[in-house]
């Protein structure tokens, strides 16, 4: 019933809760965090991370690693340091806006009520609310999908 708070953690991590918050700072390894009823918050994380909450937004600050982040309730912020794994961002009831760093070649797949994303050397679909394709030769994946938002991707 109530929030969880990991730092200064490397390895295997499982957090569960039913009605807080989880707070992750200054995480290597492999994590896996699941709250029913509050936000998500990272700090410094790299590894993989499988994120989920139903009643919270997601934020993630200053990652360098493969995620799958996934709300009902709220949007999604993600800062990400490197982009050389996928990452995969759903959300129902926000906005997702992301920023990466400039990379050469990766794949995407952004839907949205709208969709606000600068495209160099692309290839695919392009429409006001969906974008589909490659950038470059391709890559890492980049998937951000909401229902009840924006999606916003930045250099």
């Amino acid at each position: 019933g109530g929030s969880v708070n990991v730092s200064d953690m490397s390895g295997d991590i499982d957090m569960r809760t039913s009605g807080g918050s989880l707070n992750i700072e200054n995480v290597n390894g492999t994590l896996s965090g699941t709250t029913s009823g509050g936000s998500i918050n990272v700090e410094n994380l790299s590894g993989v991370a499988d994120l989920r909450t139903s009643g919270g937004s997601i934020r993630l600050d200053r990652v360098s690693a493969k995620v799958s982040a996934n709300t009902s309730g709220g949007g999604i912020n993600g800062d990400f340091l490197t982009f050389d794994e996928d990452i995969e961002l759903r959300t129902s009831g926000g906005s997702i806006r992301v920023r990466i760093p400039f990379v050469e070649n990766f794949d995407l797949d952004l839907r949205g009520m709208r969709v606000n994303t600068e495209l160099r050397n692309f290839t695919g679909e392009f429409e006001r609310n969906r974008v589909k394709g490659r950038i470059g030769n391709g890559g890492p994946m980049l998937t951000a999908r909401t229902s009840g938002g924006s999606v916003s991707v930045e250099y």
